[in-house]
Parts: structure tokens; C-alpha cells; sequence
């Protein structure tokens, strides 16, 4: 019988400048580059960027 060994579970790592800028590049419509960006930068969940309405953004206007 084989003992049993816990693996220790490491924390993701963050993507570097480069990957973040392939990544962006290979999207191909600008809404899935608006969706990701807001996902990065906003540190958004998938499921809280669903669900957000014109009315939760507080839009810049000059």
C-alpha cells in the first residue's frame, strides 16, 4: 500500500508585462479586450463582470 503524500498548493503566480501583452494580442474583438482589461486591471471576477449594468460604471467625462 502506497502512503498517501500531501502536495503543497502554491499560489498563482502574476503574469508578467510580456504574457499580459501577448494575451491582449491574441483577442480578437475589441469588447473581449475591453472585458479582459477590466478583468486585469479591476480585478474582476468572471461572474462579477457578467453582471455589471451601464449603471454600476462611473464613466469619465472631460
Amino acid at each position: 500500500m502506497t502512503p498517501l503524500v500531501r502536495v503543497p498548493r502554491t499560489l498563482p503566480r502574476p503574469l508578467d508585462a510580456e504574457q499580459i501583452t501577448r494575451f491582449l494580442a491574441s483577442l480578437h474583438t475589441q469588447r473581449d479586450k475591453a472585458m479582459m482589461l477590466l478583468m486585469l486591471l479591476e480585478g474582476l471576477r468572471k461572474s462579477e463582470e457578467v453582471g455589471l449594468t451601464l449603471q454600476d460604471l462611473e464613466l469619465i467625462r472631460k
